[in-house]
């Protein structure tokens, strides 16, 4: 039996709305005035990503899709 994961990813949702040329963390964040200060640290990139997917649903709703992936291509 294989488990299916669905989840949101912000990047995707940023990158498919604005259409930036460069997409990472640090450019969504900065667009919505995000701290990432400590960047690469768990905690801290966890509570941007939260904060994005804040902005995201407020801003666009719309547009937010879900993903699927098996277990295996998750911890692949």
């Amino acid at each position: 039996m294989i488990s299916i994961l669905v989840y949101i990813c912000t990047m995707n949702s940023f990158k498919d709305h604005f259409k930036p040329k460069l997409c990472n963390l640090g450019v969504c964040c900065d667009y919505y005035d995000i701290s990432l200060i400590g960047a690469h640290n768990a905690l801290v990139d966890t509570k941007a990503c939260a904060y994005l997917f804040l902005k995201e649903i407020e801003d666009f709703p719309e547009e937010i899709f879900y993903y699927e992936c098996s277990l295996w291509e998750a911890y692949a």
